[in-house]
């Protein structure tokens, strides 16, 4: 609707000013954009940017991280899936417990505060082995995962994570970067290398 009224061009409308009580003209579109300003400014919104880490295992309970702007006090949080509730913990962290028959897939997943209701971030549910990124003491520091599990991590401009495996001749090893598909902007690029370096 908004985008409608801004983009469409309508008839010029004359209306008698109660005050002057000369005749005004005015744009029908740009008084419709000139009044949703107005409720706007008032209005002082959550933006939920991240959640930290986006995925968790069915079946358990994970802590999780919000940070976004304007999430003042928050007291909980929500999903549209009836298997992900929430348990606040300090500051802007919260439990999310899985339920064991929640299928996969992506979710959303808003934070509520002193300011109202956040926007939506994507959370993924998975019933692959669940590993969050370690804190690595040194930047060359690898870490060991196992096959068939869902890595969740972060990173800087100019960051590299490096993960080891363990795979076999013959083995079909699929490996995927989700940047995209739950928000993140990130534009990865994946490489990989044998024991040798190569």
């Amino acid at each position: 609707m908004f985008y409608a009224a801004i983009n469409c061009s309508g008839p010029q409308s004359r209306r008698r000013s109660f005050l002057r009580g000369e005749s005004v003209s005015f744009h029908r579109p740009w008084l419709a954009l000139l009044i949703y300003c107005s409720i706007c400014s008032c209005v002082s919104a959550q933006q939920l940017e991240s959640v930290f880490p986006a995925s968790a295992q069915a079946g358990t309970s994970t802590p999780v991280v919000f940070a976004g702007n304007g999430l003042g006090n928050l007291s909980s949080a929500r999903s549209n899936s009836s298997g992900l509730t929430f348990r606040k913990l300090e500051d802007d962290s919260f439990t999310v417990d899985v339920a064991p028959d929640t299928p996969p897939g992506l979710y959303d997943v808003e934070a509520i505060g002193s300011n109202g209701v956040s926007s939506a971030r994507t959370f993924s549910v998975t019933r692959q082995q669940h590993v969050v990124e370690q804190e690595r003491s040194e930047p060359q520091t690898t870490q060991s995962v196992p096959l068939n599990c869902v890595i969740s991590g972060r990173i800087t401009k100019g960051d590299v994570d490096s993960y080891r495996f363990t795979a076999h001749q013959g083995d079909r090893v699929i490996i995927e970067c989700w940047a995209d598909r739950i928000d993140s902007s990130l534009r990865a690029m994946l490489e990989l290398f044998d024991v040798d370096g190569k």
